[in-house]
């Protein structure tokens, strides 16, 4: 998790409403198991992950809840459906 040990320092400092995370982060990792990661930690475990996937099939939706992602939204070229999911989550 050689990933997540270079984003965690920024995300202890910030402190974010929310975390928007690619399910293919590309290297030694993926999304979910980001937030699997992120979720031990007490800080975090109230924070809304938002998995950016190309696609959501069912079984991809459940091992996301299993991970504690909070919502997957599928990549998409319009902004507005990216922004409709934000504001679901971040007040």
């Amino acid at each position: 998790m050689a990933d997540l040990q270079k984003a965690l320092p920024t995300l202890l400092t910030t402190k974010p409403n929310l975390i928007l995370l690619d399910q293919d982060l590309g290297d030694s990792t993926n999304g979910l198991e980001f937030c699997t990661q992120l979720k031990k930690l007490s800080l975090f475990r109230q924070t809304p992950v938002l998995i950016l996937a190309e696609s959501h099939s069912f079984l991809e939706r459940v091992k996301g809840r299993l991970t504690g992602a909070t919502d997957f939204v599928v990549k998409t070229n319009n902004p507005e459906t990216l922004l409709k999911a934000l504001q679901k989550y971040v007040r």
